[in-house]
């Protein structure tokens, strides 16, 4: 078959890069990839070749059966993902199975048996006792950094503990639905909770809003994008005289923005600059939910940014048109960060055209739609990559009747939106120049 691996080539493949990854590492001296979000940049083009070979041989050395198998298992491996996360088990390592199953009123097998299924993903560890027959004393694992990072904890809690079943339930949506539905967000969360979508449970359940925005922190600008998107803000003052002439700062507005936070890091690359193009542009976090700005002020935005006006906050529905705050001549963008995935075509329009009279009224102005940016079916990619942007895409799909996008959707949905936009540059991130390409920015104007 085309796609089986061939085993001796694979092997020799691997082998080679290996060499390349070992003198890295050596220059390095042996550092790890941690559960930053950052990542170094020549390690992540080392790493990708060898991801790929290691699957394809894994692929070749156990077969067919066994590989299905083990995909049609996974959602076992959750189960116990999902009960390490929602006790809280890393909070109390090192320790016994006894003492967690005590602490949370457990059966202390059932403990046992959740952490050795842990164990097989370097999550948990476990040390011989020094004592005859004295109790396994459970540490946590490599794997299990993130979960010591909130904003990371909070993303894997979303899927473990707060919608945990709804992979499970696509089968029962097909049935009801076996064309799927055309509105956003009737989608198989939106079945399983009684027609009741995210945003709706959010608006009932505080809690879940609160996870929801810690956890999007971690997928916050990376620090590259921001010093991208910074570069092109710099660049634009710099090419276009009319920027600096108008009153007051320049206006970037967070369209859809949460807690500000990506916002934020674009701003704190600003202040660091010799230009002190920082004190001239501001940022306006736009959201509906306004009831969230006093936590994002408190929880994610420096003092420094508040005092002096750089990041302000407003509510706004991104479905209604811009408030009269937004002032055409003093918006240097709409910044749109993961915000249209969220939604299908025929909303992500609707949004997008209440963005068009003030790109008419100042034509220096952008649209910056930082998003993933998937392969085509058709395109040929290291399978790994290829599956992650793939599970995004299926939890656009579950979770809100959205989805991913091509570039090839992104240019038509523009241009569905107003014939007049179009894509005249594309950020990327130095690690994402080939294969699968993750959170591009694609800079757009009106032209005429």
């Amino acid at each position: 078959m085309a796609d089986s691996p061939a085993l001796l080539d694979t092997a020799e493949a691997l082998h080679k890069h290996l060499t390349f990854l070992i003198a890295h590492l050596r220059k390095k001296k042996g550092s790890l990839p941690t559960a930053s979000t950052e990542h170094d940049t020549q390690l992540h083009a080392l790493k990708r070749p060898i991801l790929h070979l290691t699957e394809n041989l894994k692929y070749a050395l156990n077969g067919p059966m066994e590989t299905l198998a083990t995909l049609s298992y996974q959602p076992f491996d959750k189960c116990a993902l999902s009960v390490f996360i929602k006790f809280n088990f890393h909070h109390s390592l090192p320790c016994t199975s006894i003492h967690l199953a005590t602490e949370h009123g457990l059966d202390p097998e059932f403990v046992d048996r959740t952490l050795a299924m842990l164990r097989t993903h370097a999550i948990v560890y476990n040390e011989p006792s020094t004592e005859p027959q004295g109790p396994v004393v459970w540490k946590a694992g490599y794997n299990c950094q993130p979960l010591f990072v909130e904003p990371l904890y909070e993303e894997l809690a979303l899927s473990c503990v707060d919608f945990p079943m709804v992979p499970g339930h696509i089968l029962d949506y097909l049935e009801r639905y076996p064309k799927g539905r055309e509105k956003s967000t009737e989608s198989v969360l939106w079945m399983l909770n009684g027609g009741k979508n995210l945003w709706q449970l959010c608006e009932e359940k505080p809690r879940l809003a609160t996870r929801l925005l810690k956890g999007l922190q971690g997928f916050g600008a990376s620090d590259e994008t921001a010093h991208k998107i910074a570069e092109w803000i710099a660049k634009s003052v710099s090419d276009q005289a009319s920027f600096p002439q108008q009153a007051g700062r320049l206006k970037i507005v967070d369209v859809g923005g949460g807690n500000g936070n990506a916002s934020s890091k674009i701003a704190t690359v600003l202040n660091e600059r010799d230009d002190g193009l920082g004190g001239r542009v501001c940022f306006e976090v736009q959201d509906v939910h306004g009831e969230t700005f006093e936590q994002a002020l408190k929880d994610f935005i420096p003092e420094d940014q508040q005092e002096s006006g750089q990041i302000s906050f407003q509510k706004h529905d991104f479905f209604e048109p811009q408030p009269a705050s937004t002032v055409p001549k003093q918006t240097a963008a709409f910044f749109l960060r993961r915000v249209l995935h969220d939604w299908t075509d025929q909303d992500c329009i609707r949004i997008l055209r209440q963005l068009v009279p003030t790109l008419e009224e100042n034509p220096n102005a952008a649209i910056l739609i930082n998003e993933s940016i998937i392969p085509g079916v058709d395109r040929q990619v290291y399978r790994f990559e290829d599956r992650e942007v793939r599970r995004l895409d299926w939890i656009m799909m579950l979770q809100l009747n959205s989805k991913e996008r091509t570039m090839e959707q992104w240019v038509a949905l523009l241009s569905a939106t107003d014939v007049r936009l179009r894509v005249v540059e594309v950020l990327k991130e130095s690690g994402q120049k080939n294969g699968v390409y993750l959170l591009w920015v694609l800079v757009v104007k009106l032209v005429k």
